[in-house]
């Protein structure tokens, strides 16, 4: 069972490639693609912390303004 999906799995990267597909997706593109939520947290976490360091220093409390606007760049 196990060589007939296996073949199954080539047979359709073959038939992508023959369609112009360029590559497999890699390691991480597939743990992306399968953990959507924890791959949001794991961006998300950095840039909330780096928002919270740039916001304003009245209000160091209001997390709401810290991350919509504690970018420089706005």
């Amino acid at each position: 069972m196990a060589n007939w999906k296996r073949s199954f799995v080539d047979a359709f990267w073959n038939w992508d490639q023959a369609l112009g597909g360029q590559r497999r997706p890699t390691r991480v593109q597939k743990w992306v693609a399968r953990r959507p939520l924890r791959a949001g947290l794991c961006a998300a976490a950095p840039l909330t912390l780096l928002f919270l360091t740039l916001s304003r220093e009245k209000e160091p409390e209001d997390l709401l303004f810290a991350v919509s606007a504690g970018c420089p760049w706005q």
